[in-house]
């Protein structure tokens, strides 16, 4: 069982490097996925396994109320 805890540690210290060194670049992708998704100027196989965000946004402020 330690061991398994070891190489998770492992795991999790290097996902951190990863977006502590490629963070930005990250939130640039997914913002201008964002924003295309939103605006419908994605092609449509990007569209269909892509999430909608207006939707969930919309469902999860219905969800706040």
């Amino acid at each position: 069982m330690f061991y398994n805890w070891r190489i998770y540690k492992i795991l999790l210290q290097n996902q951190l490097r990863w977006l502590n060194r490629d963070g930005e670049k990250l939130r640039d992708i997914t913002y201008n996925l964002y924003i295309n998704r939103s605006n419908n100027t994605l092609p449509f196989r990007v569209q269909k396994r892509c999430c909608d965000f207006r939707f969930l946004e919309e469902k999860c402020n219905e969800y706040k109320k």
